[in-house]
């Protein structure tokens, strides 16, 4: 189990890992300051992984990311590719993490964090939980993002808002 929450006011970097959408926040002293979605296209993951954390910011103290958890499937070729991908969005992650110069990184599951909230409930809870200003730098985020990728963003920002404790799981 994951401890959530500073014990002082600190720089976060919160991410929501992706092999071609990341999803990210940046937290100073328990407020949002920026958050966004960090593209990138191609195979070969060590260049993905580079090319995603240039779009992050660097600096933060604590790197909270979500943790990667294996689903459990019969078919033994899905099992497969699934377990890669796990393997190569916790990767990025880590790599991502370890870019932002934190000195600590805490690993989240999306059950620890969320539970099985829908992402519809979670944009609601998100949106309820930042203030006036912050909701405003996110809504202007999002403006640049297409719909379907959004989802990436508004994450990146509930991982961080989990780890402030400002939001329920």
């Amino acid at each position: 189990m994951t401890s959530a929450g500073p014990s002082e006011p600190t720089r976060v970097l919160a991410v929501d890992p992706g092999k071609h959408a990341l999803g990210w926040s940046a937290w100073s002293g328990g407020d949002l300051v920026a958050c966004g979605l960090a593209r990138a296209e191609g195979r070969d993951l060590g260049a993905l992984a580079a090319a995603l954390v240039e779009q992050v910011p660097c600096g933060a103290d604590v790197a909270v990311v979500e943790r990667m958890v294996h689903g459990y499937t019969s078919m033994a070729a899905i099992k497969d590719k699934v377990a890669k991908d796990l393997l190569d969005l916790q990767a990025i992650g880590g790599y991502v993490a370890g870019a932002s110069g934190a000195r600590k990184v805490v690993w989240a599951s999306a059950h620890e964090w969320k539970g099985e909230t829908p992402k519809t409930v979670t944009a609601k809870r998100v949106d309820k939980a930042l203030r006036p200003e912050e909701l405003a730098t996110m809504r202007a985020a999002l403006k640049t993002i297409p719909k379907a990728l959004r989802h990436n963003l508004v994450d990146g920002v509930a991982i961080g808002l989990w780890y402030l404790r400002r939001i329920p799981r």
